[in-house]
């Protein structure tokens, strides 16, 4: 059986480490992020993504250019990638499914930037994906198929977390379709983003400075 799926002979990702991480994603208000918060941060609340810093996740550069890459297989995500000085590349994952993740991207788009806080203990580094003109645009038109299909059914299809490691496996080859420098890239770095509150919440609670 044929499939969309870079092939595994051909993968960057075989002969590079792939570090996986979890983040949420969701409603912040401006008071949660102290001083330190995005440049541009609204007077009232914006939606964010966090996540932990760990030793496989290095501080992202300040300014991130968002590719929005091809879903293989038919999955139903959306999988945004930047490269950082050629050499380091971070990956997002959504599920637009969620309610709360369609909300994020789509005031992404109308911003023009995802805001991302990364944490340390005692420390949160602040970056952004930007989204270009052509990105905002193939963005919201998925995120309006996505709503229509969801918005009223509380079923969800949870089948692509059985294909998440061969996913994994592609995205280098993936963002090396839409950014050619990609293919130069030693070290890929992927956030499965979920827009749990609870999870958001909580991680907001325990003590993002």
């Amino acid at each position: 059986m044929q499939s969309d799926f870079p092939a595994v002979d051909e993968l960057s990702a075989s002969k590079t480490r792939i570090h996986f991480n979890l983040g949420t994603i969701g409603r912040i208000e401006s008071h949660q992020v102290g001083r330190l918060g995005p440049s541009v941060l609204p007077t009232q609340a914006f939606y964010g993504a966090l996540v932990d810093r760990n030793p496989g996740l290095p501080r992202p550069g300040r300014d991130l250019e968002a590719k929005l890459l091809r879903v293989p297989g038919g999955l139903p995500l959306v999988l945004l990638g930047a490269l950082h000085h050629g050499c380091m590349a971070y990956y997002g994952i959504f599920d637009p499914q969620e309610r709360t993740v369609r909300s994020s991207l789509a005031f992404a788009c109308s911003k023009g930037r995802l805001e991302l806080g990364f944490a340390v203990p005692g420390k949160t580094f602040w970056t952004a994906m930007f989204l270009d003109a052509p990105v905002q645009e193939r963005l919201t038109a998925l995120l309006a198929k996505h709503g229509s299909q969801h918005g009223r059914s509380s079923s969800r299809d949870q089948s692509w977390r059985d294909q998440l490691g061969l996913l994994l496996l592609g995205l280098p080859s993936l963002l090396a379709e839409a950014e050619p420098e990609a293919v130069g890239c030693a070290h890929h770095s992927v956030i499965l983003f979920s827009g749990d509150r609870a999870a958001h919440r909580a991680r907001l609670e325990r003590g993002w400075p």
